[in-house]
């Protein structure tokens, strides 16, 4: 429960933060109905990005592997086949956290070995979209301690 309660307030932060910036907002509009699963070993999760008009939408996704103890972080219950998982159009795979940031954090169509299986375009456009970002972030705090000391 802690888990998704986290993922919604990282999809929260993830929002205000792209939309400090409209041209950063305007770059992830243009992967609207794009879906990208990132799946993590350690800790052990999925989590499904679906990029929609104006909104980053992160959600659980279960992983679907029932033979194995070990369930992902947001599973409460073993998987089940009836309830089948959307296809995504991207789905990244990395061994932990790090290798997540690192892949994020690259400059575009640098992805390493990284196992990345559909359309390699959308982590692409990612990766450009985040290197060209410049948040605005003293446009929000300057109501709150004066424009002298947010641009500062």
């Amino acid at each position: 429960m802690f888990a998704t309660l986290a993922l919604g307030a990282f999809e929260r932060l993830l929002n205000d933060w792209i939309d400090l910036d409209a041209a950063t907002r305007q770059g992830f509009n243009q992967l609207n109905g794009k879906l990208l699963r990132v799946v993590i070993d350690t800790p052990r999760l999925s989590v499904d990005i679906l990029f929609d008009q104006d909104q980053i939408r992160l959600s659980p996704t279960p992983l679907g592997m029932d033979d194995q103890p070990a369930r992902s972080l947001f599973e409460q219950r073993p998987y089940e086949r009836k309830y089948s998982v959307m296809q995504a159009d991207t789905t990244l795979h990395v061994p932990h956290m790090v290798g997540l940031a690192s892949v994020i954090g690259a400059t575009a169509g640098n992805t390493g070995n990284l196992p990345i299986q559909g359309d390699l375009a959308i982590l692409q456009q990612i990766q450009w979209v985040i290197a060209q970002a410049e948040p605005d972030i003293s446009a929000k705090l300057s109501p709150w301690i004066g424009d002298s000391l947010a641009y500062q």
